[in-house]
């Protein structure tokens, strides 16, 4: 973490009660590794800059994303549903969601793990083809920037701030499908099958895409 980001980031904390809290627990009660979390806040405050983000306005979005994530794990434990399969439209804005996505990476201690077991398990030579499904905030394509070139990215919605953080990523903003002439030897999908009608067919179609020997990375709710 750079040493600008780094005061940036304790004026963050303790400026509520909330974050500091969670943040504290964090880094008190497990083990983290030090390089991921600084590179986690560093690619946040990318975000935070590239959007004119106050730490009010962080703090207001982490808020109300809560209070709809409390509503939709009660919907979730007594219908075993997401939103969207119990027909629930939701109208928040892209960054209402990124905000507090980026934000829980060092707040929570199982959204940390995702990206710190991520970094740790992809491994990949520079040239090697890597396939990401669901670009969402773009912190995938930055763990990944370091350790592979070669880059595809597919979602049916990508935002000006991946494109321009990302130039030498291939995006197709267009659902995945399999393409006999594409194979990767590592293909990503991060908090994405939870939110699909037919996970199946995505995840058959990144079978039929992986190379001898390749791996996938996934992370979805267990149901059981």
């Amino acid at each position: 973490m750079s040493s600008s980001n780094e005061l940036r980031f304790q004026k963050l904390i303790q400026g509520n009660r909330f974050f500091e809290v969670q943040h504290d627990s964090l880094i008190e009660q497990h083990d983290v590794d030090q390089s991921v979390l600084r590179a986690l806040i560093d690619y946040f405050f990318c975000y935070v800059d590239h959007h004119s983000l106050t730490n009010d306005d962080i703090y207001e979005k982490h808020l109300a994303f809560l209070h709809e994530y409390s509503a939709h794990v009660k919907l979730f434990a007594e219908s075993n549903a997401y939103p969207h399969e119990s027909g629930i439209v939701i109208t928040k804005s892209r960054i209402d969601y990124d905000v507090p996505l980026l934000c829980s990476t060092f707040l929570s201690y199982p959204r940390y793990c995702i990206f710190e077991t991520f970094v740790r398990r992809c491994n990949t030579g520079l040239t090697d083809g890597v396939l990401v499904i669901g670009v969402s905030t773009g912190l995938e394509l930055f763990l990944l920037q370091e350790k592979a070139s070669n880059i595809l990215a597919f979602d049916t919605q990508i935002g000006n701030f991946a494109r321009q953080q990302f130039p030498n990523v291939a995006f197709s903003e267009s659902p995945f499908s399999f393409n006999p002439h594409q194979q990767f030897k590592n293909i990503v999908m991060i908090e994405l099958l939870e939110h699909l009608a037919e996970p199946i067919v995505l995840l058959v179609d990144a079978m039929k895409s992986l190379r001898v020997g390749g791996s996938i990375h996934f992370t979805t709710v267990n149901r059981g």
